[in-house]
């Protein structure tokens, strides 16, 4: 990725890169650790999606492909080496080479947000879930399976319902949550019906809220608008 590239990655006039990074970073970071996790879900149903459209397409099945294509054309900008991560490190430099006015400890307070286990690279899934205006993909054909899709991989008792056990392991992995709020926050954030699971339809309705537009959040870009006035980035 470079910070004077031009021709962002866009779905329609949706535009998934360029100025608008540092207030996607912000957005996702405001969202609870549930719907972050789902949404990387939907990232990871969208590729598979895009593998058999691209198999359909061959067979002569008509499949509208453009969400897929678009998501990993999004992560493909910034996936120098083609391996699915990205150096956190590297893109917090990225960030602090003078397109936007941070500081390296405000970049990496931002990426950590899309470093879920603080492992220093960002994967992407994690990158595709903060990049994408998810409203705009929300009347798309495929949003209805990705979620479906999504939920079915979260769901690993197969019951139609996220249980404290599928979120303790979506959330915290299988060893547990060191803090047993984590999964009891899920819960109060998603749990429309208080019956101690998460369904299909609560996890849509999850997926719907709390959706801001950008022009909330400042872009801190230092050239070409949208910066503010704050001091020249630490050193």
């Amino acid at each position: 990725m470079s910070g004077s590239e031009s021709g962002d990655v866009r779905i329609g006039s949706e535009v998934l890169l360029g100025d608008t990074i540092v207030q996607r970073l912000q957005r996702y970071g405001m969202y609870g650790r549930l719907k972050q996790a789902a949404l990387r879900k939907i990232a990871h149903a969208a590729r598979e999606l895009a593998s058999s459209s691209s198999s359909s397409s061959r067979n002569g099945a008509s499949t509208n492909t453009e969400l897929p294509a678009a998501l990993q054309a999004a992560f493909s900008r910034v996936d120098v080496e083609k391996n699915g991560r990205v150096s956190r490190a590297a893109l917090r430099d990225e960030l602090c080479s003078g397109r936007f006015n941070l500081s390296h400890g405000e970049a990496d307070q931002l990426l950590s947000q899309v470093d879920d286990d603080e492992d220093g690279s960002v994967d992407w899934e994690a990158w595709v879930a903060a990049m994408t205006e998810w409203r705009a993909l929300r009347d798309s054909a495929e949003w209805d399976s990705l979620v479906t899709e999504a939920f079915r991989t979260m769901d690993r008792d197969s019951d139609a319902a996220l249980g404290v056990e599928d979120l303790t392991a979506l959330l915290c992995g299988d060893e547990g949550c060191i803090d047993p709020d984590i999964v009891e926050a899920a819960l109060r954030e998603a749990d429309g019906d208080h019956d101690g699971t998460v369904s299909l339809a609560e996890l849509r309705k999850l997926l719907g809220s709390h959706e801001t537009g950008l022009d909330l959040f400042d872009a801190r870009v230092v050239f070409g608008g949208g910066g503010d006035d704050e001091d020249e980035e630490e050193k």
